[in-house]
């Protein structure tokens, strides 16, 4: 008894425990190998900002955020985010007023947190802001930015919560009974599924006409956009098949079946001036090729444009996963390649061009 405890010190994992999933962020920049996975993207004017769990010495994961400009003046540094990637259950990327919100949901003994870093657009970081979300998200939830905040859609024990996040805290938006709904179509769009086959818009202040949906829907890979109040583009997979389907749900009743002569990997879509990209992944049809990444725009009036690939040349790299940056502008989409870099292109209608690269 007796013991002076004055100058004990925790080390990093007992301090993480104790925080709950928020650890001290490493006090020395180290040199690091970029591994980019399954990552975030968001981009605000020039800039685009990107976040992953970055592979690092045996099985441990870090939250890692950066910047590029899309004219490849400037990179941001790769930051070390101080949270227990073990404790992540959600995070992204967000625009924000001044520059990108890094937002994660961070699971904790007495529930779940919200965690947001604000991020400067030369890929350093501000002290996180946690709250309390309220409940325990049983899916994925949406993240939408909306100027100084952004919205959270959630799923949680039979209710569907709609919150807005700024600065000076957590405010309900809409509560409404979710026992029929089996989640969200989308990672960017609030599109939710419902048992019976039917698709909804969620708003902050209220629930879209419900849809129905092709009873084939989602497949074994989907994607969902609105793209105008009384439209929906659907996207789909289905199994064995070779290509995927696309259906204007509110326009349409039968879907457009793309016929690609090949299976396709992933895919997402994404709202644009006068319709909508769509963007997949080509598996390798011989033993000599590799997975391709392509795109197509469809029109507001169903016209699918021809298909086109979105890297050649010394670009040409196996592609693993395709996602769309989140925020206003032109459609620019990452494409993560087998050797666990990320390239960002940007798509128009006379092709795409690499405007921005992480790692590799």
């Amino acid at each position: 008894d007796g013991a002076d405890l004055t100058d004990t010190v925790l080390d990093d994992a007992l301090a993480a425990r104790l925080r709950g999933g928020i650890r001290p962020a490493p006090a020395v920049a180290e040199v690091v190998s970029i591994h980019v996975d399954d990552p975030a993207i968001a981009q605000f004017g020039a800039h685009l900002g990107v976040l992953w769990p970055n592979a690092e010495g045996g099985d441990e994961e870090v939250f890692r955020f950066t910047t590029r400009r899309v004219d490849g003046k400037a990179a941001g540094e790769a930051t070390a985010l101080p949270v227990d990637a073990g404790a992540v259950r959600a995070r992204c990327v967000l625009p924000a007023s001044t520059g990108f919100f890094v937002v994660f949901l961070v699971e904790k003994p007495g529930g779940t947190d919200l965690v947001v870093f604000p991020g400067a657009t030369d890929g350093t970081v501000g002290p996180p802001r946690s709250i309390r979300l309220g409940y325990t998200p049983a899916v994925l939830p949406n993240f939408v930015a909306d100027g100084d905040g952004f919205f959270i859609f959630g799923i949680g024990r039979g209710t569907l919560s709609v919150h807005r996040w700024t600065e000076a805290g957590l405010v309900e938006r809409l509560r409404a009974p979710a026992s029929t709904i089996r989640g969200f179509c989308d990672r960017q769009s609030p599109v939710v599924h419902s048992k019976g086959g039917t698709v909804m818009v969620v708003e902050p202040d209220g629930i879209g006409r419900a849809l129905t949906a092709p009873p084939d829907f989602p497949g074994r890979r989907f994607a969902a956009a609105p793209v105008r109040d009384d439209c929906v583009v659907l996207a789909w997979v289905k199994a064995e098949e070779k290509g995927f389907r696309l259906l204007r749900l509110g326009q349409e009743r039968e879907p457009l079946r793309v016929e690609t002569g090949h299976h396709v990997g992933v895919l997402d879509v994404r709202p644009a001036e006068g319709g909508c990209w769509v963007a997949w992944t080509r598996e390798p049809v011989a033993d000599r090729d590799v997975s391709m990444a392509m795109a197509a725009f469809l029109s507001v009036d169903g016209t699918l444009s021809k298909p086109f690939p979105l890297l050649s040349g010394d670009d040409l790299d196996d592609v693993e996963d395709v996602c769309f940056a989140s925020g206003e502008g032109a459609a620019r989409l990452g494409c993560v390649t087998i050797d666990e870099a990320l390239l960002v292109v940007e798509l128009s209608t006379t092709g795409a061009r690499v405007v921005a690269r992480v790692g590799g």
